[in-house]
């Protein structure tokens, strides 16, 4: 398993002409970071909301030698692989090996996957990507007061399948708040899933089980 990250801070953070700016907290990488488009931050949710990602980084190279300066959008971490992201730049983009040969080369010298990724909304839809961002808005702002006696207690209760709404009913002695919240831990770290979250809005009547 990965014990460091290959990158731990974005090689450039030029703001793009006419670009929006988005400031966020990772909670997976537990440091602010900065985006440029909303293609990046649904990138980042999905980053975020896969279990298997270890650990991330925003923009972690510069592509040499190209004009206009193109730029890795995400490393990402796993146990066993690395990937270098490329968000959104063709809906059917061709082989990086003819497009930038000299990247391609560099990357499988050292160990790295290069993943083109079509938009994000196209990976997953939107409903997925808006349940995540509250996930992860209430990870950012309450994740800190989740114990890990809390998180046994709403893993006991989990050990047949409960509603979010069920959840809080049955743990009366604590802020339903951070029930949920403690929920959306377990869901971030894969220990949980919600079968309808890409197809339902995040709410009580959300069921939740064990994986």
């Amino acid at each position: 398993m990965a014990t460091a990250p290959r990158f731990d801070k974005a090689a450039d953070n030029t703001r793009p002409y006419k670009s929006h700016r988005y400031d966020l907290f990772g909670p997976k990488i537990q440091r602010m970071l900065t985006l440029f488009s909303r293609a990046q931050v649904n990138t980042w949710l999905l980053l975020e909301s896969d279990p298997l990602v270890v650990s991330y980084c925003e923009r972690p190279l510069i592509i040499p030698d190209i004009k206009p300066k193109l730029v890795v959008d995400f490393w990402s971490g796993y146990a066993g692989r690395d990937e270098l992201w490329l968000v959104g730049r063709d809906p059917n983009p061709a082989s990086i090996d003819d497009t930038l040969p000299a990247f391609a080369q560099w990357a499988r010298a050292n160990k790295y996957e290069i993943r083109q990724l079509p938009p994000p909304d196209e990976v997953q839809g939107k409903v997925y990507l808006e349940n995540w961002g509250l996930i992860v808005r209430d990870l950012s702002a309450n994740g800190r007061y989740i114990n890990p006696a809390l998180l046994k207690s709403v893993r006991d209760v989990l050990q047949q399948q409960r509603s979010i709404g069920v959840l809080c009913s049955l743990l009366p002695e604590v802020d339903p708040v951070l029930v949920r919240v403690a929920a959306y831990s377990m869901l971030h770290s894969g220990v949980v899933s919600c079968a309808n979250i890409a197809t339902r809005e995040l709410g009580p009547a959300s069921l939740l089980e064990l994986v």
